[in-house]
C-alpha cells in the first residue's frame, strides 16, 4: 500500500499502513494493535516522507507514522529549511533551533496521537512505540520523561542526548545565560536517567560507528545509566540517509540493517506485531 500523507493537529505526517487486513470503516478496531510515531533528523533524513523511506520499519505489521518537527519539511517558515535552521542556529542555537524543534515536538504529541488514533480506527490502549533519529531522539525522551502518554518502547539513533554537546558541535562559543542553561538542563537526557528508567518505556541506544564522537560518549553515559538496550551500525555516520534528505531517497545499506535492529527492539519489549513474509 501507498503512505498516507496527510496532517493531524496541525502537524503534516507521512504513515506507512500494516499489512494485515484492516478493520472495516466503522468498525471496532483491535485493542492490540500498536502504533509507531517517529521523528526524524534535522541533518538527512530531515523531513517525515525522507524519513519513511530511510527507517520504514518494514518488518513491524503496524502502522508506523512519521512526524514533520517543527520548522522542518511542509513546516518550514520560509520554505528553505537548511536555511531556515542554519539562521535559526546563528541566532541562538539553543533557544531558537534546540527547544522549539525538541521540546516542541514532544509537546504536540499527545494532540497527535489522539487525533491518529481516531484517524487510522486504533484503539486508545493500544501500545505506542517511539522512534527518532538526532535531535528527533532526543525529541523522543522529552516525550518519555514528560509522561503524558504511556510509551512501551523507544529507539533513539545516534540521538542528542546533552544539549551542551550538541551546542559545542553546532555552534562554537556560544554564550550561556540562565535561561539557556535552564533550557539545556531540561534538554540533558544523561542527568535525567533516573525520569527516563522511572517513565518505564524500554529504551534502545542505537549509535553509528562513524557518529560524532561526543554524542557516542553521551550515548555511552546514558546506557550506564539506564536499563537500556546498547546497538552499534558499523559504518553509519551521523545522517542515515543521503543528504540532503528533504525527499524520499534510494535507502543506505547502513539504513537497512539500522531498520532491522529497530524493528527487532519494537518486536520484542515492545510487543509489536511482526511482519509475515511468503514462505
Amino acid at each position: 500500500m501507498n503512505p498516507l500523507s496527510g496532517t493531524v493537529a496541525g502537524v503534516p505526517f507521512t504513515a506507512l499502513p500494516p499489512v494485515s487486513p484492516l478493520p472495516p470503516a466503522g468498525g471496532a478496531p483491535d485493542p492490540a494493535a500498536g502504533l509507531v510515531v517517529a521523528w526524524h533528523e534535522t541533518d538527512a533524513p530531515c523531513t517525515d516522507a525522507a524519513m519513511a523511506a530511510a527507517l520504514p520499519l518494514a518488518d513491524l505489521d503496524v502502522w508506523r507514522v512519521y512526524l514533520a518537527a517543527p520548522l522542518c519539511g511542509r513546516r518550514a517558515p520560509t520554505g528553505d529549511q537548511h536555511a531556515e535552521i542554519g539562521r535559526r542556529i546563528d541566532a541562538d542555537a539553543v533557544r531558537e533551533y534546540l527547544v522549539p524543534v525538541v521540546e516542541g515536538a514532544a509537546a504536540e504529541l499527545p494532540a497527535v496521537l489522539a487525533g491518529l488514533r481516531a484517524r487510522l480506527e486504533l484503539a486508545e490502549n493500544g501500545p505506542l512505540c517511539l522512534v527518532g533519529g538526532s535531535a528527533g531522539g532526543a525529541a523522543v525522551l522529552a516525550a518519555i520523561v514528560r509522561r503524558e502518554v504511556p510509551v512501551a518502547a523507544a529507539v533513539v539513533v545516534n540521538a542528542a542526548l546533552r544539549a551542551h554537546t550538541v551546542v559545542d558541535l553546532i555552534s562554537p562559543g556560544y554564550r550561556w545565560d540562565a535561561e539557556s542553561e535552564a533550557a539545556a538542563a531540561r534538554l540533558d537526557f544523561v542527568d535525567r536517567a533516573a525520569e527516563i528508567t522511572a517513565a518505564g518505556a524500554r529504551l534502545l541506544l542505537v549509535s553509528g560507528s562513524e557518529d560524532y564522537p561526543e554524542l557516542r560518549r553521551d550515548a555511552a553515559a546514558l546506557a550506564a545509566a539506564v536499563p537500556a538496550g546498547t546497538a552499534e551500525v558499523a559504518g553509519l555516520g551521523h545522517p542515515f540517509a543521503p543528504r540532503p534528505g528533504l525527499e524520499p531517497a534510494p535507502r543506505l545499506k547502513e539504513a537497512e540493517v539500522l531498520d532491522g535492529i529497530a524493528a527487532e527492539w519494537l518486536i520484542r519489549e515492545g510487543g509489536l506485531p511482526r511482519r509475515s513474509r511468503p514462505s
